[in-house]
């Protein structure tokens, strides 16, 4: 239905990244660049913690290793997915990164790049108490709505 699609998706861990790539083959996806990193705020060094929830694959999250831990992933920022790709705009951008939102949306200040995202889908983990806080800055830019785990959001201007 799209053929000028291009996708950009990022999953930092094996056995899913080996999921992806299956699918995205069995489905002759050809536009789809598929990085095996996560998604924070900046580009950093991230290690595994799987002991969120009940510790399974949906249960994994990342967070900042430490100078003297070993990093397990990589983590790049939207900013830097937008400036590698030259994007003008983003028409759906859906985060789901099992708590990683809370550094992503921690200072409204520097997401300049929410200007450019004509609807976003969030999965905001309540775990992190961070709802309020990530609602009510999109809000300034989008409209909200929510459809089942999801918060979605229609930019106002685009």
């Amino acid at each position: 239905h799209f053929p000028d699609i291009n996708i950009t998706a990022l999953e930092p861990f094996e056995e899913t990244y080996n999921r992806l790539v299956q699918n995205i083959n069995i489905n002759h996806f050809s536009s789809v660049r598929l990085l095996k990193k996560g998604l924070w705020s900046s580009q950093i060094k991230l290690k595994a913690d799987t002991s969120f929830r009940d510790g399974q694959d949906w249960s994994f999250r990342l967070v900042e290793a430490c100078s003297n831990e070993p990093a397990l992933f990589e983590a790049t920022s939207i900013d830097e997915i937008i400036s590698e790709n030259n994007l003008t705009t983003i028409d759906f951008l859906k985060i789901d990164i099992e708590g990683g939102e809370v550094e992503i949306f921690k200072d409204f200040s520097t997401l300049h790049w929410l200007n450019q995202v004509k609807v976003i889908a969030l999965e905001i983990h309540d775990e992190f108490n961070c709802r309020e806080h990530i609602e009510t800055n999109l809000a300034q830019i989008f409209d909200i709505s929510h459809s089942g785990e999801l918060t979605i959001g229609i930019n106002k201007s685009l």
